[in-house]
């Protein structure tokens, strides 16, 4: 597969998760490993962070507002949660199952 086959298989897949999940944006703002890190309110605040690549906490302008390669999607920032009404444990694992049932039929290869 040559790198361009390779960048639009990628693309479609990032088309199809976004779909699934309900999410509009692949950017680092409804990404899993979008944290913050920090000494507390005395000593400047919290930072945000990048538990996958490290080295964009570092930079300027991270979180970045851009569609990212490296965006993996995250349970809070889709239609699932949304549909949380009680919050017990049953419902939480019932949507993050469909959650997960979703990511996988997304990136499944077609038939």
């Amino acid at each position: 597969m040559s790198a361009q086959e390779k960048q639009t298989t990628e693309a479609v897949a990032v088309k199809r998760i976004k779909r699934a999940t309900g999410i509009e944006c692949a950017n680092c703002s409804t990404c899993l490993h979008l944290g913050t890190d920090g000494d507390g309110p005395e000593y400047n605040g919290n930072w945000p962070i990048c538990s996958k690549t490290e080295r964009y906490s570092y930079l300027r302008s991270f979180p970045f507002k851009k569609e990212m390669k490296c965006w993996e999607p995250n349970f809070w920032y889709s239609k699932f949660a949304n549909e949380i009404k009680t919050g017990s444990d049953a419902e939480m694992e019932r949507l993050s199952n469909r959650f997960r049932e979703a990511l996988d039929a997304a990136v499944a290869p077609p038939p």
